[in-house]
């Protein structure tokens, strides 16, 4: 049986490749790697254990079995904005024409207009138009804040979703091996914008909108922030 994972660009995905990674390789499993909709030569075989997307579209998730476990994973919009702006001003690899041309921008703006800049690219939005989130079938919607704020719960909710499972003892082994601390040598808060795991908190965009990061966000972006549920109206 075939199990898999759909993420967004700032939305965590490294940090979920690294749990399944693992649990591949417990398994002695594959795992195929996509970047949605932008690799028409891929495939799944009797051996791809996992299939982790890590910029998916709904038409991803729309061509896999209708009775493959699949995790999606989402994230406050905000805290990608934030994200994103660290990411393509410093730390994440010049990888395409578009994060170079705005790298370059960023560096010669202040911090407040290089985030109004960045309200136009934060490409998990343009990714998330379109996705199902009424709860049914078999895509199990998971939010970034609750992988943060409530760990266990919701990795073990996750695995027994994909229908795995590992005993008390294993689960906190894994977590424990994938946390911030571990990966960074920092305390979740402990802010370095040169890395990659740049925070490892939630909320963090409070610190960073101001009146005029906030009203170009909110008439850019505030529909689709209620629709994805961080936010009831407009009046944030």
């Amino acid at each position: 049986m075939d199990r898999y994972f759909f993420g967004h660009h700032k939305c965590a995905t490294n940090w979920m490749r690294r749990y399944i990674r693992d649990l591949c390789k417990r398994h002695g499993w594959r795992c195929q790697a996509r970047n949605g909709g932008n690799d028409p030569s891929f495939n799944t075989g009797a051996d791809s254990k996992f299939v982790f997307y890590w910029n998916s579209w709904p038409a991803d998730a729309e061509s896999i079995p209708v009775d493959a476990p699949a995790v999606h994973l989402i994230r406050d919009p905000r805290d990608a904005l934030v994200s994103g702006y660290w990411s393509w001003k410093q730390s994440h690899q010049e990888n395409g024409e578009r994060i170079t041309a705005v790298r370059e921008r960023l560096n010669s703006m202040s911090l407040e207009d290089g985030l109004v800049l960045m309200v136009e690219h934060i490409t998990s939005l343009e990714q998330l138009a379109g996705w199902n989130f009424d709860g049914t079938g078999n895509i199990y919607t998971v939010r970034y804040e609750d992988m943060v704020n409530a760990t266990y719960v919701t990795v073990n909710k996750m695995l027994e979703h994909w229908k795995l499972y590992l005993s008390e003892k294993e689960l906190e082994e894994l977590i424990a091996k994938h946390s911030f601390k571990a990966i960074t040598g920092r305390s979740p808060g402990e802010e370095d914008t040169n890395h990659h795991f740049r925070k490892g908190v939630t909320g963090d965009w409070k610190n960073y909108f101001t009146d005029k990061v906030k009203a170009r966000f909110k008439k850019i972006h505030g529909e689709a922030l209620c629709s994805l549920g961080y936010e009831s109206d407009f009046d944030w």
